[in-house]
């Protein structure tokens, strides 16, 4: 499990990292030299993020360890770019408030070989997965202070002085009646100075690495872009000055999706053979009615007495 918060200060005027903590129990068989058994009990991170993060983030884990000796500094075998050092070692303290001091400024030079940025987050941490068992600690207040008494103080001043030896410090370290005080602001001068190199270096692969997004990414202008006007557009920064402008500061051409003809077959009309029709209903036969008393046909003779006699009609 792993607690981060982002932080903003200066390494150079703040190296040293102070914190109190209290560890109660280490992890059984741990062992961060090998990559199955890499658990550790409470520990606190320095944080240096660079992009891409899992690859060139850097770490400096601050750990008590059961066996390993204190001082000691071991890499981390799951990342490369973590590495440990050991402030506290063994079992006695266990149970006890300790507070810690350690330079980072230094750590960070020892462990990677370079003077270090400024770091962005400070986490604490503790890593039981691997030996699947039990560990306990508590952090107290953590906090960057510039350490500039006693010992750091003998260190800065004889830096200085081993600096102005090698001539990359101008001027004279006069000394007052008390010694001290004028090497410590010319060291501090010397670190500004450093820390200007430091910006204007930055700031020059800033620019190289934006001049060669620009010659990988952006591509020539095309044809409709620039009427009349030739050539490539490179541009670093918000702004331009100048026709020809750069026709990717405009909205992408729009080009129609491509018309699409299906042919159609004409229609083919199958005549059905027509049903004939059904003959026509027959006449039903005429009759006349006869009545024999009165020899006529009705309706010549109304009623007739007798039984009217049915006959065929037949023409006149």
């Amino acid at each position: 499990s792993t607690i981060a918060k982002e932080i903003r200060v200066s390494l150079r005027a703040t190296p040293v990292l102070e914190w109190s903590w209290k560890v109660v129990q280490h992890p059984a068989g741990a062992d961060i030299r090998k990559r199955d058994t890499s658990d550790l009990t409470g520990h606190v991170f320095v944080v240096w993020p660079r992009f891409p993060g899992p690859l060139r983030t850097r770490l400096i884990g601050y750990a008590w360890d059961a066996s390993l000796p204190a001082g000691s500094m071991e890499r981390s075998r799951k990342a490369g770019n973590v590495m440990f050092v050991i402030v506290r070692s063994g079992t006695q303290e266990l149970g006890r408030w300790v507070t810690e001091r350690r330079n980072v400024y230094e750590d960070y030079r020892r462990a990677f070989g370079e003077d270090p940025e400024d770091p962005r987050a400070v986490a604490i941490s503790i890593d039981t997965n691997d030996t699947h068992s039990t560990a306990e600690a508590l952090v107290g207040r953590i906090a960057f202070t510039s350490g500039a008494t006693g010992a750091a103080l003998r260190h800065f001043t004889r830096a200085f002085h081993d600096r102005a030896a090698q001539g990359t410090v101008r001027g004279t370290a006069a000394r007052d009646k008390h010694g001290a005080w004028p090497r410590v602001v010319s060291w501090m001068r010397l670190q500004s100075r450093a820390s200007k190199e430091a910006i204007m270096k930055r700031s020059a692969w800033v620019l190289l690495v934006l001049l060669l997004f620009g010659l990988l990414v952006v591509p020539a202008a095309p044809s409709h872009a620039w009427r009349g006007r030739g050539g490539v557009f490179i541009g670093v920064g918000p702004a331009w000055w100048g026709p020809p402008y750069p026709y990717w500061g405009y909205p992408p051409p729009y080009y129609p999706p491509p018309t699409v003809v299906i042919e159609q077959q004409p229609p083919v009309y199958v005549e059905q053979p027509q049903a004939a029709p059904p003959p026509p209903p027959s006449a039903p036969p005429a009759y006349w009615y006869y009545c024999s008393s009165a020899q006529a046909y009705y309706p010549n003779v109304q009623s007739c007495p007798e039984a009217w006699m049915k006959v065929p009609a037949r023409a006149q």
